[in-house]
């Protein structure tokens, strides 16, 4: 659409500029960029230079470019919009459990089943990444040789904090009484048997936002690096209408604080629908992460976040799959959850129990530009090493990237003549991979690209393509340090211990 520079300043031009383009309200804004130095006022709707704009813009044209004036008036726990089917909003905190021993609590997730009904604690020792089996050992010898009990105010309902899980990242639980699960939001108090707080965290849930699915999908946080010709933000809506034509019922995404201001607009048709449900983080993406910070941290956080959120809601969850890979079911006359539950029962074992079904990944080249990924069908036939898979969350009690150990039973992996993940990675039409060469073709998914780009259209209009084009030009907002911390959020030196005090 056009957004048309004016105010009370003086009007001098025109911006064609999707709705994203704009910036925050009562921001200032200093930037010199090629021979111009654009002046911007927010009260008085003044700029001086080639196109004249306001608050309501944020984008003005330099030399046939768009440059952009980036704002620092957000508070870091504040996300940048809020919609109609925003699941929970999380906080990060530490805690010192004694001198040589400190948590980093990511997530908290409250879980009310007709069997039980408790607070999950997503966390790490230390820093990110998953626990060493000495940091495990440690927080366990704590745990056993000091009580810690999870508390609501004034001390109400104690509870022993226990750990449930530490295979890929910590999973530690305390009971919740259920009379509580119609509240969306929770502040836990961590407390010695004496009532000595140690630290607190809250937790978030809107419980009227999740319903019954057969199976759900989670999604990380998008983003656009140009440097790899990559777009998060370009490849999603495909990728997320493929998965619900195919039989995934419904998307938990989550956002965090460096996202790009692009977002909101590409996922509001989603939100509008029902298909998606977010949970924002008041983290940063793992671009603005320190160097020395596992690049999966990120990604185990939000899975396992994930994982407890479709407990009690879900028969199947698949909590990693990216954007960029596309879940192919060739079982005649199934979708995505007939494929799981035939592959369940396929597996023959009495004794044991299905799990989790893992699935072969191939490397795709990527379809040209204006085209839907699926409209590519070369590939290499060496698969990936690592498997992607679904769980049943009920029986898991924490998930990886890849094949899961968190799991109550047996994980399947499932024969791929029967389903498949397509990997659209490579942006070349040849070369995968060094040494590997998209030297085989599939054309399965050719018959489903009519009803993917009628999808695209439903979403977006009849210039579905030039929009998500746009999507992928959209610029990421440079990394920002915690304004409470005066220095980046995850930064091991900011985690100094709680100044201890007594429930009242």
């Amino acid at each position: 659409m056009w957004l048309k520079a004016e105010g009370q300043g003086s009007f001098l031009g025109h911006v064609a500029l999707p709705n994203f383009w704009r910036n925050h309200k009562n921001c200032c804004a200093v930037m010199p960029a090629c021979s111009f130095f654009v002046f911007c006022v927010a009260a008085l709707g003044v700029v001086e230079g080639e196109l004249v704009t306001n608050e309501d813009a944020t984008f003005i044209q330099l030399g046939g470019q768009f440059s952009y004036l980036q704002d620092d008036c957000d508070s870091y726990d504040t996300p940048m919009w809020n919609s109609k089917r925003d699941l929970a909003n999380i906080s990060h905190s530490f805690i010192s459990l004694d001198s040589s021993l400190s948590l980093h609590l990511w997530s908290a997730v409250p879980h009310f089943g007709p069997q039980a009904s408790y607070m999950a604690l997503i966390a790490s020792i230390q820093g990110a990444g998953s626990p060493s089996e000495n940091e495990t050992l440690q927080l366990q010898g704590f745990l056993e040789k000091t009580s810690l009990f999870c508390t609501g105010a004034n001390g109400s309902h104690p509870e022993k904090l226990r750990l449930a899980s530490s295979k890929h990242i910590l999973i530690l639980q305390c009971d919740w009484p259920k009379a509580e699960s119609g509240l969306g939001k929770h502040h836990i108090w961590l407390a010695h048997a004496n009532g000595t707080v140690v630290g607190e965290v809250n937790a978030s849930h809107e419980p009227s936002l999740l319903k019954q699915y057969r199976t759900m999908a989670c999604v990380r946080n998008l983003w656009n690096n140009p440097v790899l010709n990559v777009s998060g933000l370009l490849v999603f809506p495909q990728w997320l209408d493929f998965h619900y034509i195919h039989g995934i019922d419904h998307f938990i995404v989550y956002t965090t604080s460096d996202m790009s201001e692009a977002l909101p607009e590409l996922y509001q048709p989603y939100i509008d629908a029902g298909l998606v449900t977010r949970v924002h983080l008041n983290l940063p993406a793992e671009r603005c992460w320190p160097s020395q910070s596992s690049p999966l941290a990120l990604r185990q956080i939000i899975s396992n976040d994930c994982l407890y959120r479709a407990k009690g809601h879900a028969k199947w969850l698949i909590p990693s799959l990216d954007v960029d890979e596309y879940l192919q079911v060739r079982l005649l006359d199934h979708d995505v959850t007939g494929m799981l539950e035939a592959a369940s029962r396929s597996f023959r074992a009495p004794s044991q129990r299905v799990a989790g079904v893992a699935f072969e990944r191939y490397r795709f080249a990527r379809a040209p530009s204006g085209h839907v990924e699926i409209a590519s069908p070369r590939y290499c036939n060496l698969s990936e090493p690592t498997l992607k898979y679904a769980v049943k969350p009920d029986l898991t009690d924490d998930v990886d990237i890849s094949v899961s150990a968190g799991l109550k039973g047996v994980v399947y992996d499932f024969d791929k003549r029967f389903a498949v993940i397509n990997h659209y990675r490579h942006p070349k039409s040849h070369e995968i991979r060094q040494h590997q060469i998209a030297n085989s073709t599939d054309e399965s998914l050719l018959q489903d690209v009519p009803s993917l780009e009628m999808a695209m259209q439903k979403r977006y209009g009849n210039l579905w393509r030039r929009f998500l084009e746009t999507m992928k030009q959209a610029p990421e907002p440079p990394c920002r340090n915690d304004p409470k911390q005066g220095r980046h959020p995850l930064r091991s030196e900011i985690m100094e211990p709680l100044e201890l005090r007594q429930l009242s």
